[in-house]
């Protein structure tokens, strides 16, 4: 059963000590072990970066060959580059969007959080029924500091979605940036359970198993303290 966003926000805007309203910026962060986020690259084939150029310099006007040299620009971790192949890609074709949402994940992951959103605003207004765009805008929202924007996201992408592990797996990490560590947790195993063998379920497997160590210590020091 996934949460209503009323209870996720007062329980968020509780834990958090401060009110969670869209743009608010916070300093709740994960520690190092639970700060990495699995999944939600940029979709498309993946080709060696020399034949992706290759076919890019062909075929100059082909958004497709910009799509695919963005994908192994960002697979490399050459973000910049990923960015420019990907506007190139959405300039030849404005209604690819595919390319315009690749866009839109590459400029969050620079910092550019506001202009990836926008971009994601629109792509969700052409396809309202698409949960992965939902978890893209969510992720970008929340490293925004808009609390509230990305649960409203992620909640969305699971009524469309309820097996979505990527929204699973973010909720999770909000929940456990506010000291929720069961519904964290809950969440998580959400996560496996849709699909044990993925590499997200691998970090929410990792995730689980550090939040039960912090768990263990929070109990250990309450006791002590009795």
């Amino acid at each position: 059963m996934i949460p209503c966003n009323c209870f996720l926000n007062k329980v968020l805007r509780g834990r958090i000590g401060r009110v969670v309203t869209g743009g608010l910026l916070i300093a709740a962060l994960l520690p190092a072990a639970l700060g990495a986020r699995a999944g939600g690259a940029p979709s498309g084939p993946s080709e060696p970066i020399e034949v992706a150029e290759a076919q890019a310099r062909a075929r100059p006007d082909d958004g497709a060959a910009q799509k695919t040299l963005g994908y192994a620009y960002y697979e490399a971790g050459r973000l910049e580059e990923a960015q420019a192949a990907f506007e190139r890609a959405a300039t030849i074709d404005p209604d690819d969007l595919g390319a315009q949402v690749n866009l839109a994940i590459v400029l969050c992951d620079l910092g550019w959080h506001e202009q990836g959103r926008q971009i994601f605003d629109r792509a969700i207004e052409a396809n309202l029924e698409d949960a992965s765009m939902r978890v893209h805008r969510a992720k970008c929202a929340y490293a925004m500091g808009a609390i509230g924007l990305a649960v409203e996201d992620l909640v969305r992408a699971l009524e469309i979605d309820p097996a979505h592990q990527l929204a699973h797996f973010e909720l999770g990490v909000a929940f456990a940036d506010a000291g929720i560590y069961a519904e964290a947790i809950r969440e998580w195993g959400a996560v496996l359970s849709a699909d044990p063998e993925t590499p997200i379920a691998a970090q929410a497997r990792e995730n689980i198993r550090v939040l039960r160590g912090v768990q263990d210590e929070e109990e250990s020091h309450d006791a002590s303290r009795r």
